[in-house]
């Protein structure tokens, strides 16, 4: 089986590996995140240290399907978590040669240099505020956890990761899915067993890294839900230190030849929140519907999805199999679908509507 590093890069690897402390069992989730499958495949071992080293040994010898090859994901993953150790420099080096990046390669000497352009038609030259405008909004945003009740009594280890963020200072949003705590085909909860898995799920801001802990935000009662544009919106007590998401007033337009980026502020499989930001292009628009191309998982679910001005256009709740599409080069069958945030609204009573933000 052919490995992705030679038995010496793998050791020093390894080495620096455990002098970053990626031992820790918090930052072993965050390395293993969109490989989480693998994570149980690992031959156990009785230390920290040691765990470490097999899951290097396994994913180097775990061959690429359909996408990276699994240690280059982990590497990815790392390189957060290395940040300002000693042992940066080296991640940066093996990840420049391993995902082959250019790395401050030469002109060839017959180039001439022109000045500078836009290159395709994605310009990603934006505000130099941009960045901090997506931090503020992500504090809006919370890691939900949802119980199962049957017939009035909890589900003693049953529950369901999703997302939610403010829609107004003592109100939050989400998928009506996510409060359903139901596996697909199963029926839908009762009217009763809904209102107990919203009003006990769990939400909590600032889960922003491994081992990151906030008090739980008490849910009061369901302000208002509708299964098929699948939105659920519940009363909390005003939490004074952030503000409400802005809502964009505008429908989202998708003419011919028209890039339009997203960015998804989320909680992927209940972990430590992630922002799939600007290389997810809308593909369509349509009725309640927003189409786009990005990076979700299970608990991503609920999630706002802004345009680039940092205004929610779209509540996340899925994928949905499409005509056979080409993004980046490659064909895909599914794209990710959202509710339009101006659907939502028109369906909610002007009492709730009250203390949100539009603007166009």
């Amino acid at each position: 089986m052919s490995e992705f590093l030679d038995y010496d890069t793998l050791e020093e690897l390894k080495k620096k590996a455990v002098e970053a402390e990626l031992f820790d069992p918090d930052k072993r989730l965050e390395l293993f995140f969109r490989i989480r499958h693998l994570r149980g495949k690992v031959p156990t071992s009785a230390s920290l240290a040691g765990q470490l080293r097999q899951d290097l040994n396994f994913l180097n010898q775990t061959p690429a399907k359909d996408g990276p090859p699994p240690l280059l994901i982990w590497l990815q993953n790392a390189r957060p978590l290395v940040a300002d150790t000693d042992q940066q420099d080296f991640f940066e080096a093996l990840l420049a040669e391993k995902a082959g990046r250019p790395g401050g390669a030469k002109l060839p000497a017959a180039e001439k240099v022109h000045n500078e352009a836009v290159l395709f038609a994605l310009d990603d030259m934006l505000p130099s505020g941009y960045l901090a405008m997506g931090f503020e909004a992500s504090r809006s945003v919370a890691r939900l956890r949802t119980p199962r009740f049957d017939g009035g009594a909890r589900h003693p280890s049953t529950a369901y990761w999703g997302t939610g963020w403010l829609l107004a200072p003592d109100l939050l949003i989400t998928n009506h899915h996510v409060f359903n705590a139901r596996g697909e085909g199963e029926p839908p909860a009762g009217a009763a067993d809904f209102d107990l898995q919203a009003r006990n799920t769990e939400a909590q801001f600032d889960i922003d890294g491994p081992g990151a802990a906030s008090p739980c935000v008490a849910i009061q009662d369901v302000a208002a839900s509708d299964a098929a544009l699948d939105f659920a919106v519940v009363r909390i007590a005003k939490v004074a230190d952030r503000a409400p998401l802005t809502l964009s007033s505008a429908r989202v337009r998708i003419d011919a030849g028209d890039v339009v980026p997203m960015n998804i502020i989320q909680h992927p499989d209940g972990q430590p929140k992630r922002i799939a930001i600007r290389n997810n292009l809308a593909t369509a628009s349509a009725g309640d519907d927003l189409r786009y191309f990005t990076s979700t998982l299970g608990g991503s679910s609920g999630s706002p999805v802004f345009n680039d001005a940092w205004n929610v256009v779209a509540l996340h709740r899925g994928s949905i199999g499409s005509r056979v599409l080409n993004f980046q080069g490659k064909k895909t069958a599914m794209v990710n679908l959202g509710t339009r945030i101006l659907s939502i609204l028109d369906k909610l009573p002007d009492a709730l509507r009250k203390d949100m933000a539009l603007r166009p």
